[in-house]
């Protein structure tokens, strides 16, 4: 039995079912599913999600390539002196996506759901192109109470995300997409702006690229945070598309130390 407050990652395919149980009656395993929501409701495991649930996946798959190919940065600059007189200039970069429409109904309660749970989000940051969610009484993400600690796993994350990446996994394959839109145009600009450049044929593999991004930030983040289980129901039915293939499981593994469980396999280790 694992130990009262176990640490787990749930990715999009099993969220739904840990923290709205009830949304999925003639599952085979329903029971799972309110066992695992049971043990998440008195702390038994601390639930996590990444934040790409609502800043990649809760964008509907039809909206992807427009809503990234709408993506602009903005600066502002803020001025402050030191004590001793030093001009100290702030530079500060937001994401902003004019197409991006607001989270879907079904999407805010799933999310909500899980946040009344206890969940925390987890962030890979920083991502151009890609907001946060706003969260000014840090009531949503998983923060780190020291510089040190936020290095420690920043590092650990960013280093998690690069070798999946050189796999040909997470963010590798939408950047791919974006680069030969670019080509065939004949323009140099930044990648997510060439997402606006895809036919409707297209537009379907931005969609699934962005969805394999979600899941590479996911492992990414949940390496970053240590978190102890992650939780999908992910099976990668093709070697060359998800990080959830077996072999890159293996190899996750293998490299981090990353501990796969499908619900029904947490639900069978909670006390």
């Amino acid at each position: 039995m694992l130990p009262h407050g176990t640490t787990v990652t749930f990715d999009t395919n099993t969220l739904d079912k840990a923290a709205r149980p009830e949304r999925h009656p003639s599952d085979p395993a329903r029971a799972d599913f309110e066992k695992v929501h049971e043990a998440l409701k008195r702390g038994a495991l601390r639930g996590f999600v990444c934040d790409t649930v609502v800043t990649l996946e809760g964008i509907q798959r039809a909206d992807r390539a427009k809503v990234f190919g709408s993506t602009s940065l903005a600066r502002s600059h803020e001025e402050t002196r030191t004590a001793d007189g030093a001009v100290v200039r702030h530079v500060t970069l937001e994401t902003t996506q004019p197409a991006r429409p607001a989270l879907h109904p079904e999407n805010a309660r799933r999310f909500q759901a899980a946040l009344s749970l206890g969940f925390r989000a987890l962030c890979v940051e920083p991502r151009i192109g890609l907001p946060r969610i706003d969260d000014p009484d840090k009531r949503i993400y998983l923060y780190e109470n020291d510089d040190a600690k936020l290095r420690a796993r920043l590092d650990r994350t960013f280093e998690a995300a690069r070798a999946i990446e050189s796999r040909g996994f997470g963010m590798g394959p939408i950047q791919k997409i974006a680069a030969r839109l670019a080509n065939r145009a004949g323009v140099t600009e930044p990648w997510y702006s060439s997402l606006d450049r895809a036919n409707s044929s297209e537009e379907v593999a931005i969609a699934k690229a962005i969805a394999e991004w979600a899941d590479g930030d996911t492992v990414a983040a949940h390496i970053g945070f240590q978190i102890e289980y992650l939780c999908t129901g992910d099976k990668g039915a093709k070697a060359g598309n998800s990080i959830f293939y077996p072999t890159q499981r293996a190899w996750l593994a293998a490299t981090y130390g990353v501990q796969f469980l499908t619900i029904s396999e947490l639900a069978a280790m909670v006390a």
